[in-house]
């Protein structure tokens, strides 16, 4: 898997024994076939105060938007439009 670049976000609830298990599993051995990460993999976690929703929002805000954008620019005269 030597030309497979990924981004691994889990989705769970701290609570429970095995907190994200399948995310940090899945990007374990993603890692050992050769992948490679674009991206600090993130976790939504349930219990969090802002819910799974709250942390998938920032991690695709502070991590995997601005990585995607500095890998692929956008072309001239395009903006990001962040209004509700």
């Amino acid at each position: 898997l030597n030309d497979l670049i990924f981004a691994v976000f889990g989705l769970g609830d701290s609570s429970y024994a095995k907190y994200n298990y399948t995310a940090k599993k899945l990007r374990n051995r993603l890692l050992q076939l050769g992948a490679k990460e674009f991206v600090e993999r993130g976790f939504g976690d349930d219990q969090g105060p802002l819910g799974l929703e709250g942390d998938l929002d920032a991690w695709l805000t502070g991590k995997l938007w601005p990585r995607l954008l500095e890998r692929y620019p956008l072309p001239a005269g395009y903006v990001v439009d962040e209004s509700p």
